[in-house]
């Protein structure tokens, strides 16, 4: 699934390309892995600003989802990140919430 995010004339400043998985990490619309495939941010906003609005939009359409999952390519090679669904709603009650179009 795409989650995109718009300004007031309807331009995009961000999207989210994401899908529910098994812990195999096969497609599976009942599986408690949300993995987010890419993101990306226009240079003109930051992550902060659309992290409250991606998180809300995704894990409203998968409550039942236990854990975040994205590839991250680090310093020394790349790996997977899990985050569980506890993480990811502390930081959600930390952000500052935005207004979104």
């Amino acid at each position: 699934m795409i989650e995109t995010y718009k300004d007031s004339e309807g331009r995009v400043l961000s999207y989210v390309l994401w899908w529910i998985t098994d812990r195999f990490w096969k497609a599976d619309p009942n599986g408690e892995y949300i993995w987010i495939e890419e993101l990306w941010v226009h240079n003109t906003i930051t992550l902060q600003q659309v992290y409250p609005y991606f998180a809300k939009r995704v894990m409203g359409r998968v409550p039942l989802a236990l854990y975040g999952c994205f590839w991250r390519q680090g310093k020394y090679g790349s790996k997977i990140k899990i985050y569980p669904k506890h993480y990811w709603l502390r930081r959600l009650k930390s952000e500052k919430h935005i207004k979104v179009a």
